[in-house]
């Protein structure tokens, strides 16, 4: 059965999760792909959505947006499968969660794992996924606070959280807003977070074009990542990986001119940023 009605309950931010979907099958039909995703490739079998606008893109774009979508899907694996073996019944916040599989694709058996998005997203998810007891999806928007304490997890528990695509569509207060809320409430957690460079600031990006909103930019960007340490005084950056920094994709010729030039491959594009919090 098409998954019609959630669908059309998808507008603005929430309807952008159908480009990564679309970028995750895509790469996963490539016989040298860096990672596969199944579930991704079955989804968008099952959404009465016409996945073919994104053929619409020039060869450049769609090379450019399936090779990043990989990247960023290859780092934030690596991230949960490093955090799994050091504490592997910890638990994993993914903030923005859209349509990713992460927590099926990777389950350990012990980790314990919540999905945070907003309402009509989570409706979606809810028709591909099936909770248990160590994974929930969760219905809000980081810009409440009231869900954070919903959670119910104990003092001491190592947190991992993650967020891919979706920081860049709030301002920079909302940010930090958010950022200090889960430090505050998770005193022993490493965040994951995906930033976009600066010559991205306010820019709409084409395959949103493609979705038809013209007016949806990324609001936040930020290339010296440091900076986010005088946010709060428990946060200390711990490095970033460059979506460039993934080998063997088809970053395309103008892409790999890019990456050969550290100032643009940081503006140009986005890194997954790593922090711990600091007692």
């Amino acid at each position: 059965m098409k998954n019609e009605n959630a669908v059309k309950e998808l507008n603005g931010i929430p309807a952008t999760l159908l480009i990564p979907l679309w970028a995750r099958a895509e790469h996963t039909k490539s016989p040298d792909n860096v990672v596969a995703d199944d579930y991704a490739a079955s989804m968008i079998r099952s959404i009465n959505f016409d996945f073919e606008i994104f053929e619409k893109m020039n060869s450049f774009v769609k090379a450019m947006t399936i090779s990043g979508v990989a990247a960023r899907t290859l780092i934030f694996d690596n991230a949960v499968r490093s955090f799994m073996e050091k504490y592997p019944d910890g638990v994993v916040l993914n903030v923005g969660c859209g349509l990713d599989a992460r927590f099926f694709r990777l389950d350990n058996g012990k980790v314990n794992w919540f999905d945070l998005d907003v309402g009509e997203t989570i409706e979606l998810r809810k028709s591909f996924f099936e909770q248990s007891d160590r994974y929930r999806m969760v219905n809000a928007s980081i810009l409440n606070k009231e869900w954070i304490d919903e959670l119910n997890i104990s003092a001491g528990t190592k947190v991992l959280i993650l967020s891919e695509g979706t920081l860049m569509y709030f301002d920079e207060e909302k940010v930090k807003d958010f950022v200090s809320l889960v430090i505050s409430k998770f005193p022993d957690a490493e965040l994951h977070l995906e930033v976009i460079g600066e010559a991205l600031k306010d820019k709409v990006h084409y395959t949103v074009k493609i979705l038809g909103y013209n007016d949806l930019t990324f609001p936040w960007a930020m290339d010296d990542y440091s900076k986010m340490e005088n946010w709060t005084e428990n946060l200390r950056y711990s490095g970033a990986s460059e979506l460039f920094d993934v080998e063997n994709l088809s970053w395309t010729w103008l892409g790999n001119l890019i990456k050969k030039i550290p100032v643009l491959r940081k503006k140009m594009g986005s890194s997954i940023v790593h922090f711990n919090v600091m007692n």
